[in-house]
Parts: C-alpha cells; sequence; structure tokens
C-alpha cells in the first residue's frame, strides 16, 4: 500500500464481511484509529474490538469499557512461579524469596515473569544478590520494554509522568489526577526534581 487510503479501501473491501477480533496496542492517535476501523461496518457482524489506550477509547463510541486491575498476589505468585520453577507455586525453600520477588515487581506482569526466567535454575545465594540489587535498580530488560513506552508519548505527557514519578510517590491517585492541569504540570520536571535525568 502507497497510501492511508488504499489501506483503507483493502480493510473494508477485505473484512466487511468477516468476523473477527482486533486488538489495538499502542494506537495513540484518532487519525491511526480512523485508518484501522473507521466504522463498525467496515468487519462483519459480530466482530471485537479491544484497544489498549484509554485516552483514544474516550474519542470514538464504544460499547463497553474495562479498566485493568494489578493482578492479585496468589496470581502474580503463581506467574513468577511458572517463570521460575515451571510450576504453579513456588518450591518450599524459596517461599521467602519469591515473595519477595513479587514485591519488587509490584506485581506487574511483565517484571514478574523477565525477573521469574531470570532467576530460574539459580541457587538461593544467587537469588539474594539479585534480589538486592533489584531493590535498587531495575532489572535492565524491564526498564528497556518500559522505556518503549516513555518514549512513544508526547512531550507533554513526559513532563506529566516525570513530574509524578519523582513528587507523588504513594500519594493517593485522586489527588493526582485533580492536579492534572495546574500550574506544576506545566513546569518541566527537571525544575522541580533534582533527582530526574
Amino acid at each position: 500500500m502507497s497510501n492511508t487510503d488504499e489501506g483503507i479501501k483493502m480493510i473494508k473491501d477485505r473484512l466487511c464481511c468477516k468476523r473477527l477480533l482486533l486488538l489495538l496496542d499502542d494506537v495513540n492517535k484518532k487519525n491511526q484509529l480512523n485508518a484501522l476501523m473507521g466504522k463498525c461496518d467496515w468487519f462483519g457482524e459480530g466482530s471485537k474490538l479491544i484497544i489498549t489506550n484509554r485516552e483514544v477509547v474516550n474519542v470514538i463510541e464504544v460499547d463497553c469499557a474495562y479498566e485493568l486491575n494489578c493482578m492479585d498476589y496468589n496470581k502474580s505468585l503463581q506467574l513468577f512461579s511458572k517463570c521460575a520453577f515451571r510450576r504453579d507455586c513456588p518450591l518450599d525453600d524459596y517461599l521467602t524469596h519469591s515473595r519477595k520477588a513479587v514485591g519488587i515487581a509490584q506485581s506487574l506482569p511483565l517484571a514478574l515473569e523477565v525477573i521469574g526466567s531470570s532467576l530460574s535454575g539459580s541457587k538461593k545465594e544467587k537469588w539474594d544478590v539479585i534480589l538486592k540489587m533489584l531493590e535498587k535498580v531495575p532489572h535492565e530488560e524491564v526498564s528497556s520494554k518500559l522505556k518503549i513506552s516513555y518514549e512513544t508519548l508526547d512531550d507533554r505527557q513526559k513532563h506529566v509522568f516525570l513530574n509524578v514519578a519523582c513528587l507523588f510517590i504513594e500519594c493517593d491517585k485522586n489527588i493526582v489526577i485533580q492536579m492534572d492541569d495546574s500550574e506544576l504540570f506545566r513546569k518541566k520536571p527537571w525544575k522541580l526534581c533534582s533527582i530526574c535525568p
């Protein structure tokens, strides 16, 4: 396809009678969404569309919205155990270490998988060293994947993110949301926080 219009025509022609499940991740502009699925009649009856970006969802008509919550502790421990031990629960000798790892990962699935896989097959001594290090510095693979998400933000979103990350640790989410348009978020974070890069 040489341009967006060609792509739109192809999508309409080829998918108009097909029932499909479409997952759109990292779509952050309305024009991207319009090019991929302008109207519901582009796809066959019974099609499902999942969009992972709440800001894009807010500008289109949706049947339902679902906010994903963090994994609960037991599911987090289970996911970690599958990656570290290839089973649903940690080995008895590693239970304390596994709980510590889940705490460090803060129930983030990506972090649980990366940390669990990196500790798999290691002796307790190595676990002690790695977990101690991870308490201070996040795992490089997790950091690099999270950095991709950060890089997709526009300048204003980056400023807000850095201000929240540096200044509102363990604050009530609702307080931060109410402050979104305040003077604080219009300033560059490095003028507010000496630890920001």
